[in-house]
């Protein structure tokens, strides 16, 4: 029987709250906290040129707070390469052995609906040393929107409850922690089956679990990020793909 390891309580804290079928209280994981923005103001604004004119760089001027863009961003991943690397236009880390972060290698058919490709998280035996793999996209300036919502497709394969293995769909706002929104795994969407490998969706041991997600208020503002992430520990294979990702403004 393989052993939990160290990974047992890396990512969750409980499992208290429904949304979107589950929630969990994650953790900040290990990426950079992003910088607070500033306020636009008409006096700002002076000291900018001024900071310009004088050889300093202030750094991107936000727009002003009133604009809500109705579509952030969307990837389908049909412009990528197969086997390509997702680094190209997400932040992508990878923690641990035998791991990547990447596009499916098939041309069969196996992406959500039937598409080429979709992006998919691979640890191909790590054991006795734990993974952790996320791909995050943002930061968004949201702060003219009244709420912002998240869309996608996921999909898990081999994930086991005995090896500690975690699949979550997060959001942060303005540098604060990660906030988990939907956990494929554990969940009642995805059945553990250590028999189930990526591209066997024909023989029906897994299906794509499309989810809609209205973020959190507290993520609303200047630096709005989302992340897809895994954490796992085996000696045979593991996988966590996702397609069709966009996200959507509300004013």
């Amino acid at each position: 029987m393989r052993q939990p390891g160290s990974l047992g309580k890396m990512g969750v804290c409980g499992i208290g709250v429904a949304l979107a079928g589950v929630l969990g209280c994650g953790e900040a994981g290990r990426d950079t906290t992003s910088p607070s923005a500033q306020n636009c103001s008409e006096a700002g604004a002076d000291d900018a040129s001024s900071a310009g004119e004088a050889g300093i760089d202030s750094g991107p001027e936000l727009p002003e707070a009133g604009a809500c863009p109705g579509l952030l961003f969307s990837e389908d991943f049909e412009g990528f390469s197969a086997g390509a690397a997702i680094d190209a236009t997400w932040q992508t880390i990878v923690e641990g052995p035998n791991s990547s972060a990447r596009i499916n290698l098939d041309n069969e058919g196996h992406g959500n609906a039937g598409s080429n490709r979709f992006a998919i998280f691979t640890n191909a035996g790590s054991e006795p040393n734990p993974v952790n793999i996320s791909a995050a996209r943002g930061p968004f300036d949201v702060r003219g929107c009244q709420s912002a919502t998240l869309s996608a497709s996921v999909i898990v394969f081999s994930l086991e409850q005995t090896e500690n293995d975690h699949a979550f769909v997060e959001v942060r706002g303005n540098g604060g922690d990660w906030i988990p929104l939907y956990m494929p795994f554990p969940s009642p969407d995805f059945a553990p089956d250590a028999n189930c490998r990526a591209g066997g969706q024909e023989t029906g041991c897994v299906a794509w679990k499309t989810i809609q997600v209205t973020l959190p208020r507290v993520a609303i503002g200047p630096n709005l990020q989302v992340r897809f992430r895994m954490l796992s520990l085996t000696a045979v294979t593991d996988f966590f793909g996702f397609d069709d990702v966009s996200l959507s403004g509300v004013p």
